[in-house]
C-alpha cells in the first residue's frame, strides 16, 4: 500500500536518532565506507516497505486451516492453474524497495508473455533513482529546513532524521503524520511509473547491488544522511535543484548523490559503473541471438522490453467502488490475454501474516489493537476460487522463497515457491481502518464501458503533484 513493503527489518524511530547522532560525530566518511549493496524507501514506522523479518516454520507453511477466512483461502481452488506468465522469485532483503521489486517483476513478466524470452531488469537502478527524484522535487523542503536548523529552529540531528525519513517514504496518510511528507496514499506506484519515463530500465546482470545485510543498510542511511547534511551546507542550492541536461537530470545533484551512494550502488559482475542515467550506454546481450548491441535505459524499455509507463494507471479502493476493482482484477487475470496486476497493501500485524504467508481476517484481528507495520507492493498472478466467489489474491512477493507456489498450495519444492495470498475480506477490512490497496491496470483495459467509473478515479505517471499540478512537497519540520 503505502509505498513500500519490508517493516519489520525497519528500525525503530529511536534507533534511527541515536545512528544519526554518530553519524553527525563520525563525519562524512562514515557515510561512504565500502559495501556491496542497493537501494531502499521509508514508511511511517520505518522504512516504506515491508522485509521478511525471519524464516517461517515449514510447518506454518503447509498448514491448511479448515475454518475461517484463512482455511477457505487455503481450500479454495486456484483461479487459473499454473498462474499468470512470471519471471523467477525475487529477494529483496534488506533492500526495502518492494514497489520496486514488483514493477521490475510486472515488466520482466510482460516481455516474457509477449515474447517468450524475459530481460530481468534491476530493481536496484530504479530504487536509486526513486532516492534522486526525491530530492530534486523537493528544492523547497530542503531550503525550508536549511533554514530552521541556521535559525536554531531545529537541531541538525532533528533535520537529519527527518529528511532521511521523507527520502524514504512512498507514504501512506500514516506517514505525512510522522514524516509531514505530503503524499497520496498508497504505493505511489504512479511515482515510480512517472519515474520510469525518465530513467527507464538497467538489465539486473549489469546493475545488481542488493542490500543483503543490516549493516548494509545502515550504510545505506548514513549514506543518505551525507546527501543531506552535504546540502543543509551548501549556502548556494540553486545548482542541485535548478535546470537539467538534455538528459532530464540535474547533473550536480546526481554527481553529489552518486558519490554518496557509490559504494552501495554501482554497477555489478564486474561493472563499476555509476547508476546509469537515461543516455548512458551499455551493452545487451539478446538471449536467442547472442548478438550483443548498446541500448541507454530508455532505448531498452522502448525496445527490448517494449513498456509505455503511460499505458498504465492506479485504481485505490473505497468503499464505494472495491466490487467493481474486484471484479476488474478477475477479468484481468482470466481474460483471453490474462494480465497481471501490480497491488499495494497495509500490512497489519506482520508476524501473524508471514506465519501463515496469507493476509486474512485471521491476520487482521489476530492481535489487539491491530498494528499497522506498513506497506507493501507485489505483483498478483492468480486467484483463489471457491465456487463462483473468488475469496482472496495470489502474489510473487519479494522475500525470496518463501510461501506457497503459485496456484497458492504448500510445495516440498521450496524453487516453486515465494507465493503468498491476501484475502478480500482483509482489504475489506484495512478499508474499514482508514487504509486502502491500490491496484495497476492498463489504461486500455479500463476503458472497457463497466469500467468507466475506475478509469475516472484513477491516476497515471505522476510526480508528487495534485489534482492543480501543484507538487505536493514535505514540509519541514
Amino acid at each position: 500500500m503505502i509505498s513500500s513493503h519490508m517493516y519489520v527489518r525497519c528500525w525503530p524511530q529511536v534507533i534511527l536518532v541515536l545512528f544519526i547522532t554518530f553519524l553527525l560525530n563520525a563525519g562524512p566518511a562514515f557515510g561512504t565506507s565500502e559495501s556491496a549493496s542497493g537501494s531502499a524507501k521509508g514508511h511511517p514506522n520505518g522504512p516504506s516497505c515491508v522485509a521478511a523479518t525471519a524464516a517461517v516454520s515449514k510447518s506454518a507453511r503447509e498448514q491448511t486451516v479448515a475454518e475461517g477466512d484463512l482455511g477457505t483461502f487455503m481450500n479454495a481452488a486456484p483461479l487459473v492453474e499454473g498462474g499468470l506468465p512470471h519471471t523467477p522469485v525475487r529477494d529483496q532483503m534488506e533492500a526495502e524497495i518492494c514497489w520496486s521489486e514488483a514493477l521490475n517483476s510486472f515488466v520482466d513478466g510482460l516481455m516474457k508473455q509477449l515474447s517468450g524470452n524475459a530481460a530481468i531488469t534491476s530493481a536496484d537502478h530504479n530504487g536509486f533513482w526513486h532516492f534522486y527524484f526525491q530530492v530534486f522535487q523537493h528544492a523547497t523542503y530542503f531550503k525550508n529546513l536549511s533554514h530552521k536548523v541556521n535559525s536554531g529552529t531545529i537541531t541538525m540531528e532533528t533535520a537529519l532524521t527527518e529528511a532521511v525519513k521523507m527520502l524514504r517514504s512512498r507514504a501512506s496518510s500514516g506517514a505525512r503524520k510522522e514524516t509531514k511528507f505530503q503524499v497520496d496514499p498508497g504505493n505511489e506506484e504512479p511515482i515510480a511509473l512517472f519515474e520510469a519515463k525518465t530513467i527507464g530500465f538497467a538489465p539486473q546482470a549489469i546493475f545488481d547491488r542488493p542490500i543483503k545485510t543490516a549493516a548494509q543498510a545502515k550504510q545505506l542511511t548514513a549514506a543518505l544522511a551525507d546527501v543531506v547534511k552535504t546540502l543543509l551546507a551548501e549556502s548556494d542550492k540553486a545548482p542541485f535543484f535548478d535546470g537539467t541536461d538534455t538528459d532530464g537530470i540535474n547533473t550536480p545533484l546526481y554527481q553529489l548523490m552518486a558519490s554518496k551512494l557509490a559504494p552501495l550502488m554501482k554497477g555489478s559482475s564486474g561493472n563499476n559503473h555509476l547508476p546509469y542515467r537515461p543516455n548512458d550506454k551499455f551493452d545487451y546481450k539478446d538471449p536467442v541471438t547472442g548478438e550483443i548491441t548498446q541500448y541507454t535505459p530508455i532505448e531498452f524499455m522502448e525496445k527490448i522490453l517494449k513498456f509505455n509507463p503511460d499505458d498504465y494507471v492506479m485504481v485505490t479502493t473505497t468503499e464505494e467502488n472495491k466490487e467493481l476493482v474486484y471484479e476488474a482484477i478477475h477479468d484481468s487475470l482470466t481474460a483471453s490475454i490474462p494480465i497481471p496486476i501490480l497491488m499495494g497493501f497495509a500490512v497489519f500485524n506482520q508476524k501473524l501474516g508471514e506465519e501463515q504467508m496469507v493476509w486474512s481476517e485471521d491476520t487482521l484481528t489476530g492481535s489487539v489493537p491491530a498494528t499497522l507495520d506498513g506497506g507493501h507492493e507485489v505483483l498478483i498472478l492468480n486467484g483463489k476460487i471457491n465456487g463462483v466467489e473468488v475469496v482472496g489474491h495470489i502474489f510473487l512477493n519479494s522475500w525470496g522463497f518463501q510461501g506457497f507456489d503459485v496456484n497458492g498450495r504448500p510445495s516440498k519444492d521450496p524453487t516453486v515457491t515465494g507465493f503468498n495470498g491476501i484475502t478480500i475480506k482483509y482489504h475489506n477490512l484495512a478499508l474499514q481502518q482508514k487504509e486502502a490497496s491500490e491496484f495497476v491496470f492498463p489504461k486500455s483495459f479500463l476503458q472497457q464501458a463497466k469500467y468507466a467509473a475506475l478509469l475516472k478515479g484513477s491516476l497515471g505517471p505522476t510526480p508528487n503533484e495534485d489534482a492543480s499540478g501543484r507538487r505536493y512537497r514535505a514540509s519541514a519540520p
